[in-house]
């Protein structure tokens, strides 16, 4: 279980600064994209699309399920308010090695938005993900293999190559 406490004062769950923050699921899971400065991975698994923009890519690559929001925040030099927003929208995405379910945004984003009004973090500080999910009878038989998935009648994700013995992504 992540471990949460709640200001009372305000009602926002807040990241306990000391506790690791869930790992990044690996890269392999993902065909990825960059489009300008953003990037797009998306999930054969469930079929789903997530760009993140440049904050919160930084941020989900050093999710290593050890380090803080605390740390986080030191080691990439991003307010420790941008690490919890990132962290809760990864979650959110299912980008994160713990159950979606764990995560809630609401209040964060209200919390977010209001520190960008105070002049706390800057508009361009703010970490954005933006998931959708790919819908209808194609969408499944067109979809990009990942590691191990067998590959003969679809192409291997981006930096992959289909394994003639095995018939395989590798």
């Amino acid at each position: 279980m992540i471990d949460r406490q709640a200001e009372e004062s305000s009602g926002v769950v807040s990241w306990n600064a000391e506790a690791p923050v869930p790992a990044a699921r690996p890269l392999s899971d993902f065909c990825m994209e960059r489009v300008g400065e953003d990037v797009v991975l998306f999930d054969a698994a469930t079929n789903r699309y997530h760009t993140l923009n440049a904050v919160a890519y930084d941020i989900w690559q050093h999710c290593d399920g050890v380090l803080s929001v605390g740390a986080l925040a030191i080691g990439l030099s991003h307010p420790r308010e941008a690490i919890e927003a990132a962290v809760v929208q990864l979650g959110e995405s299912g980008l994160l090695e713990a159950p979606e379910a764990e995560f809630e945004s609401t209040m964060h984003r209200r919390r977010m938005m209001k520190l960008v009004a105070a002049g706390a973090v800057g508009a361009v500080g703010i970490p954005v993900v933006a998931s959708i999910t790919r819908v209808g009878p194609e969408a499944s038989a067109t979809s990009c293999k990942t590691v191990g998935q067998a590959c003969k009648n679809n192409p291997c994700c981006p930096g992959l190559s289909c394994d003639s013995a095995t018939l395989r992504c590798v």
